[in-house]
């Protein structure tokens, strides 16, 4: 059986090399390669149903939620009230955790039941009339981003650079380049092989220049179209101004603000820095992404700025590794 499984494995990778290589080998115009050349985009939002007003009554000692044409026991624990939306089309709904707090209930909604992992959102429901309270559920949808970079090589094949922003799918496929044949498209590369394989397929509609891809573990079929100089793929653009420090300006956000001077910072190195970030290469799926840089001193905000499309009203996920150092 072993010897076998051994035979059937060589095989299978003796037809994906063997498949490559015939793509590799069938000639490409000029014309049909460039067309393909640039940066490319592609956008899709997944979210959860459960989402709109939410109101929860308070009948004696009791608590009931309305929400999406259920009404639902409330359980209340040591101050703190709870239920979980039942299950609708075999999907899960969600959950709800708050407390009673100064006249308005504050809370979390779970994308997905309470205590399995999965996306959480800040809910308040305020006073409406006697043991009345009224709010809106909305969870944040699940985005998914590409950017296909498409450069050509000195021998005229097709380098390629797949970033994924929200997943870093791009790095874990390790796309290497694209195939074109006729109207199909195929990123090859690999992470660990030194020879490229076939990664992802997909078409090519040259009349709506158009490329779709198919991500089985990632929502399935994204439409990429034509990225411009500005796009956010760039920290800044792809031919960033020249940055002149500003001063934050002051909010009522609990932050009180000062030029980098009046900190005692060096205000040209300042500008050096924020200066190379806005003008970093994007060419490799190594390359780093800074999306802000905040520098606070002496419990004043100094410097602020974002880059990739980021800014300071956009909620921004951090990831496990950003749990540690909040």
């Amino acid at each position: 059986m072993i010897l076998r499984a051994g035979v059937y494995a060589l095989a299978a990778s003796l037809l994906a090399t063997s498949a490559l290589a015939n793509l590799e080998l069938q000639a490409q115009a000029p014309d049909t390669v460039n067309d393909l050349v640039g940066l490319w985009k592609a956008k899709r939002r997944f979210g959860p149903d459960a989402r709109g007003p939410l109101l929860i009554e308070r009948k004696g000692n009791s608590y009931t939620a309305d929400m999406l044409g259920f009404t639902i026991p409330v359980s209340v624990n040591n101050g703190e009230l709870w239920f979980e939306l039942p299950n609708r089309d075999g999907e899960e709904s969600g959950g709800f955790r708050g407390k009673l707090m100064g006249g308005a209930i504050r809370a979390i909604w779970f994308a997905s039941p309470i205590g399995i992992l999965g996306s959480a959102t800040p809910v308040t429901l305020s006073p409406r009339g006697p043991n009345r309270w009224l709010g809106q559920v909305a969870p944040l949808d699940d985005t998914q981003t590409f950017y296909l970079l498409v450069t050509r090589r000195p021998d005229g094949s097709l380098a390629a650079v797949l970033r994924n922003i929200e997943r870093d799918y791009g790095g874990l496929l390790g796309v290497r380049g694209v195939v074109r044949t006729g109207n199909t498209i195929s990123l090859v590369g690999a992470r660990a092989q030194a020879r490229d394989t076939v990664l992802i397929t997909g078409s090519y509609d040259s009349a709506q220049r158009v490329i779709t891809l198919n991500f089985p573990y990632r929502g399935g079929s994204y439409d990429f179209r034509r990225d411009d100089d500005q796009s956010d793929f760039y920290p800044r653009g792809r031919s960033p101004a020249h940055y002149v420090y500003r001063v934050p300006p002051a909010l009522d956000d609990g932050w009180a603000t000062a030029s980098v001077d009046q900190a005692g910072i060096d205000r040209a190195g300042i500008e050096r820095a924020v200066q190379q970030i806005a003008e970093m290469s994007m060419d490799s799926i190594n390359a780093p992404q800074v999306h802000a840089l905040l520098i606070a001193r002496k419990g004043k905000l100094v410097l602020e700025e974002y880059f990739h499309g980021e800014h300071r009203n956009k909620l921004h996920n951090e990831r496990s590794a950003s749990k540690s150092v909040t």
